[in-house]
């Protein structure tokens, strides 16, 4: 019989690093801006009787500030705090005017034409806004290093 895939008795498999965590955390936040972008193209032609009802700039404007939020919490710098944000608009913008089979997705008559605007700034303003939030420091830790911001001796 041969060996079983299962590492020995009485040896660990050593627990994955905080990088390859860190990492794995925020891959998956990516493909959750992903899978909104998607959802969000496609609830944005909804209607309600013959009224265009932006149902999915508002689920936008929800989830993609709590997207920036969690990878702000994994790595503070706005590089990696704003990458669901960016991941987001780059996805909505390509499926949304170029989608599949060259067809756009966003709503582009003139009468319905501002429920794309609802969701494209409605999500940018809203992640651009929990990133500055995010990166703004609290006045807790402002007020402990002075206006100088630690830089004057003392």
């Amino acid at each position: 019989m041969s060996e079983a895939p299962y590492p020995p008795k009485g040896r660990a498999v050593p627990p994955p690093s905080d990088a390859a965590l860190e990492g794995g955390l925020l891959g998956l936040l990516l493909l959750d801006a992903i899978l909104l972008a998607g959802i969000g193209l496609v609830f944005t032609p909804y209607y309600v009787g013959s009224v265009p009802v932006p149902i999915g700039a508002v689920l936008v404007v929800l989830v993609l500030p709590w997207l920036v939020l969690r990878a702000g919490e994994i790595d503070p710098r706005p590089s990696v705090a704003g990458a669901p944000l960016w991941v987001w608009l780059l996805v909505t913008l390509v499926l949304g005017l170029w989608g599949p089979g060259g067809d756009a997705i966003l709503p582009m008559a003139p009468t319905t034409v501002w429920t794309s605007l609802v969701l494209v700034g409605g999500g940018l303003l809203a992640g651009v806004v929990t990133l500055r939030l995010r990166a703004a420091p609290s006045p807790a830790s402002a007020g402990a290093s002075g206006q100088d911001g630690g830089t004057r001796y003392r």
